[in-house]
């Protein structure tokens, strides 16, 4: 399809509040430069004040055990065991973004799952990141708060001046935002069909372009609006 988003650890119903929390990891994986992914995950990495994950826990492993096969799974476990790193990442567990210990709540006014805090960017591609950034990240289930249903957003913010935002709608346009110039340069001069991917007959195609800051901007007012941190 255009987009695959999985979702791996531990769902929570609490009856008395009747909310939902989701936590654990999260990946995302779709069409998108391999240039801009390694330059994102150079940059982030490139960051060495940034808190750093620990992947060798239970609920990591445990969402390994659910993406990877018997004979691979044991191996990546063993090696993060030892090492707390994965030196090479399988196919089935290659995504574009795979984010852990996030936390989604339930907001049943917008009809969407959000979570504001500190998330852990595990990897990207192949490339080992396990560094806390904030983000700020909101999945519609309908069309309230200014959003469209089934409507994607993440805002990954490392500093100031290195963020990155995905905003990915079910007609197939993603848009992409950033503020590194030279991550903006990749996107901008791909040619048209680089950016586009066919997808099966019934199925809008993919495509991502590049967006601007007041792309983010808008999207953090909706999202703060709805979170009553609007100023």
């Amino acid at each position: 399809g255009q987009l695959n988003l999985e979702t791996f650890g531990k769902i929570n119903h609490y009856v008395i509040e009747d909310s939902t929390v989701i936590q654990g990891t999260i990946t995302l994986d779709f069409h998108f430069s391999e240039d801009a992914l390694e330059l994102m995950a150079k940059n982030i990495n490139s960051y060495k004040d940034l808190k750093g994950v620990d992947l060798n826990t239970k609920k990591f492993k445990l969402a390994i055990r659910e993406m990877l096969g018997d004979k691979e799974r044991d191996e990546v476990i063993s090696e993060l065991t030892v090492k707390n790193q994965i030196s090479n990442v399988p196919e089935e567990m290659n995504r574009t973004i795979n984010l852990t210990d996030v936390t989604l709540h339930w907001d049943e006014s917008s009809e969407s799952f959000i979570s504001t805090g500190q998330v852990g960017i595990a990897f990207l591609g192949e490339e080992q990141i396990s560094k806390y950034v904030d983000a700020y990240i909101i999945f519609n289930k309908g069309r309230r708060g200014g959003f469209s249903k089934g409507e994607i957003n993440i805002l990954l913010e490392v500093s100031s001046a290195e963020w990155y935002y995905f905003n990915y709608k079910q007609t197939g346009a993603m848009t992409v935002a950033a503020a590194s110039d030279e991550f903006k340069s990749i996107i901008n001069e791909l040619d048209s069909d680089d950016r586009e991917m066919d997808t099966p007959d019934g199925e809008a195609s993919f495509r991502y372009n590049l967006g601007s800051d007041i792309q983010k901007k808008q999207f953090l007012r909706k999202l703060r609006r709805i979170t009553g941190e609007d100023q």
